[in-house]
């Protein structure tokens, strides 16, 4: 990740030309549509965790603030060959009568985060790993020390959202306007239609380049496995 949070900025305001800011506001508008962008990008960043067991964490510990989505967990860890855990429902019976089950869940009690639950006990002091993906760093400032989380090969995915957000919001305000001519309603019209089929186009070549990947966003470890 090479690219800063304004190189973002100037790029989607290139992109739209409207460099100048005359249409859309650089502070009031390209830098919200730019974290949303970051916010709902669809391919986490991958994270890997290696907790230490506390006392009183028996069979739970809270993942960090930043989880989106598990890929894996090892545990007890630095075994040959890795001994990875399944993911199994904690609701199901048959989760407490194994000793190879993991599963993750809202906090319900605090209204915030999420739990990681194990079938098995957790030992104090051992170490559990867990390989996750994150959400995005939104905490981005229109300068050149902020560096964008989304990876450098994927950086045209959030252009391309912002486009699409742009010419959407110019279509709406086009076609609350009775003075406007029709003809100009049906090229924007269009221009969104484009730039939407172009979004999805390059989004279906970035999910079939992660397919294969070891931390694909919707790898599937197991038949109980969720996505949440």
């Amino acid at each position: 990740m090479s690219i800063t949070f304004a190189q973002l900025l100037t790029d989607c305001s290139v992109a739209l030309g409207d460099i100048s800011g005359t249409c859309w506001s650089r502070s009031d508008v390209i830098i919200p549509w730019c974290l949303e962008a970051m916010r709902t990008f669809p391919f986490g960043r991958p994270m890997l965790l290696t907790h230490l067991v506390s006392a009183g964490e028996v069979h739970t510990f809270d993942l960090p603030e930043d989880y989106r989505e598990l890929v894996s967990v090892e545990y007890p860890i630095d075994e040959i060959p890795p001994s990875y855990l399944i993911r199994r429902s904690h609701f199901d019976p048959e989760f407490w009568q194994s000793d190879v089950y993991y599963d993750v869940d809202h906090n319900y009690e605090d209204g915030v985060g999420w739990i990681i639950y194990f079938s098995s006990e957790l030992i104090d002091a051992t170490s559990v790993k867990v390989e996750y993906l994150a959400c995005h760093d939104l905490d981005m400032a229109d300068d050149e020390q902020h560096f964008i989380t989304v990876p450098d090969e994927f950086y045209s995915l959030l252009i391309a959202q912002v486009t699409c957000r742009a010419y959407r919001e110019r279509l709406g305000h086009f076609m609350q306007d009775p003075t406007v001519h029709t003809s100009i309603v049906m090229q924007l019209t269009e221009m969104v239609r484009r730039s939407e089929e172009n979004y999805h186009k390059m989004l279906d070549t970035a999910q079939q380049k992660l397919a294969s990947s070891k931390l694909s966003p919707r790898q599937t470890m197991d038949g109980y496995d969720r996505v949440y």
